[in-house]
């Protein structure tokens, strides 16, 4: 079974189920990059307990497609990591109102309100779901699902695997998990 960490879809408050995030949310229901949701990874840590009693393998998606998507500025949708509906003051759409190809360039220069890059907001990321899953002997990591190559049409692509391998080597140095 795969599950995802963070997605576009369901993502925000607004939506009819108003599903868990990684992330603690304010009164508004923004993101905060900096705080924990503890219930979320209580119930990802409970589900992936669940799986491994009955020998399921959980594939564990880091990241997903929504630097690029129509969802970017979808009030709907609520991405965590757009400065408009997180608390953070991060991240900027480009021209085009999109984060892409932002989000994949590991030396995005952009600070939040609490100093911190794109960059950081990832490796915490990746950080907290090595320290919540890695340890599970059912789980293996992908890096993003939906890679960007589908959808990119090409635009920035060697920068886009550089950032994939970047995350790859990283999870691999840190973690006895298939990657």
């Amino acid at each position: 079974v795969r599950i995802w960490i963070y997605t576009w879809f369901g993502a925000g408050s607004l939506t009819p189920f108003n599903p868990l995030t990684p992330w603690a949310r304010d009164a508004n229901g923004k993101h905060d990059l900096d705080r924990w949701d503890s219930a979320y990874w209580q119930r990802v840590r409970n589900f992936v307990s669940a799986a491994q009693a009955r020998q399921i393998i959980v594939e564990v998606s880091i990241f997903s497609e929504y630097p690029g998507n129509d969802r970017w500025n979808d009030a709907n949708f609520r991405l965590a990591w757009n400065k408009d509906f997180n608390v953070n003051g991060a991240f900027t759409a480009d021209d085009d109102r999109y984060f892409y190809p932002e989000f994949f360039d590991l030396d995005y220069a952009e600070r939040s309100t609490s100093g911190k890059t794109v960059r950081d907001y990832q490796r915490a990321l990746v950080d907290k779901t090595l320290a919540e899953l890695g340890s599970f002997s059912n789980v293996y990591f992908e890096i993003h699902n939906e890679f960007p190559a589908v959808w990119a049409d090409g635009a920035a692509i060697d920068e886009v695997f550089g950032w994939q391998q970047y995350w790859a080597d990283y999870i691999r140095q840190r973690a006895p998990r298939l990657v």
